[in-house]
């Protein structure tokens, strides 16, 4: 069912940070403060979700978003979150080697933005299985990560602002929507 998914998987992850590392390399990309806090704060809150993750199985547990038949997680239903297929960030990455527009450029990127129970229903589709979404109290989640409570608070208070149409427009890279990259899960 998931053939090659971890040659995938590591192949993406591989490129992905050799793009980058070229780029901040060759200064393209300048890492700001905001920059460094934003990766910094991500970084850590996914360690601390695959720490709590591994650990609760242990014990029999679990800590997945995705957790049978729901995505789980502490954002109220109507708070949108911007997401980005890996293909975009290659595509953004390109440009920053090729498009003098990119030099010395800070741009925030997004392919789609959409509620946890729109997501819910696209990967459904997607798997070709109905998800739904489950919000749980994010005291749950504190419980077990006080860094990764605070930043799904970030995300329900602040969360993402990039430009996804004018980007789009401005740039010339086509938005990855979700419903696209679900639309892959059963190949």
């Amino acid at each position: 069912m998931w053939s090659g998914i971890v040659l995938q998987a590591a192949g993406a992850t591989l490129a992905v940070f050799a793009v980058m590392l070229a780029l901040y390399h060759t200064r393209i990309i300048k890492v700001t403060d905001k920059f460094r806090r934003a990766v910094i704060f991500a970084t850590l809150g996914v360690m601390v979700l695959y720490l709590g993750s591994f650990i609760f199985s242990l014990f029999g547990g679990s800590l997945p978003f995705l957790n049978g038949d729901n995505i789980v997680s502490t954002l109220k239903p109507a708070t949108k979150l911007q997401m980005i297929a890996v293909k975009d960030i290659g595509e953004y990455g390109a440009l920053a080697f090729t498009d003098e527009r990119f030099k010395n450029l800070e741009l925030d990127i997004a392919g789609d933005e959409v509620t946890l129970p729109q997501a819910a229903e696209i990967v459904g589709r997607g798997l070709g299985r109905p998800l739904s979404y489950l919000q749980i109290p994010i005291s749950e989640i504190r419980k077990n990560s006080e860094d990764l409570a605070l930043m799904l608070e970030w995300f329900e208070a602040v969360g993402y602002d990039a430009d996804i149409a004018g980007e789009a427009k401005k740039y010339g890279v086509k938005p990855t929507s979700l419903e696209t990259w679900a639309a892959g899960l059963k190949k």
